[in-house]
């Protein structure tokens, strides 16, 4: 329901908006499973200009991947909380921290028990693998 009710408010606060479709992303997202099979016919049915998935990292973007080709769309985002933000269902970080490059953090602090790991865990992983990378391929 966070979509539809993200559709709801956008309409709202925007009359002109045409949204041609909402659809929950609870369903087998395997190439050519009939689940999977029937999105891409409903997407194609309705052609929306923007087609925003919100199913989250990595699994969005790895949808896209697989069936970007099959797809009638002009464009195609990934919107990961986007929809939770649009719906009210999440509360954005404060706009300094947005602003500045902080929004992880101000994340951090609204949702620790789901985040902490991201961010205490893996960004400090993912930097230095990076550092390694950088003094491994210079030698």
């Amino acid at each position: 329901g966070v979509a539809k009710a993200a559709s709801e408010r956008m309409t709202e606060r925007y009359p002109n908006l045409k949204i041609v479709g909402v659809r929950d992303g609870y369903f087998n997202k395997a190439t050519h499973h009939p689940e999977n099979e029937d999105v891409v016919s409903d997407i194609n049915r309705m052609r929306p200009n923007i087609l925003i998935a919100g199913m989250g990292m990595p699994l969005q973007e790895q949808w896209l991947r697989d069936n970007w080709d099959r797809i009638d769309a002009n464009i195609a985002l990934t919107g990961g909380a986007v929809f939770d933000y649009l719906s009210g269902e999440l509360q954005r970080a404060p706009a300094w921290m947005t602003n500045n490059g902080l929004e992880w953090l101000g994340r951090l602090f609204i949702e620790p028990r789901r985040l902490w790991q991201r961010y205490l865990v893996g960004n400090p992983l993912f930097f230095g693998r990076i550092l390694r990378d950088r003094i491994t391929n210079r030698a």
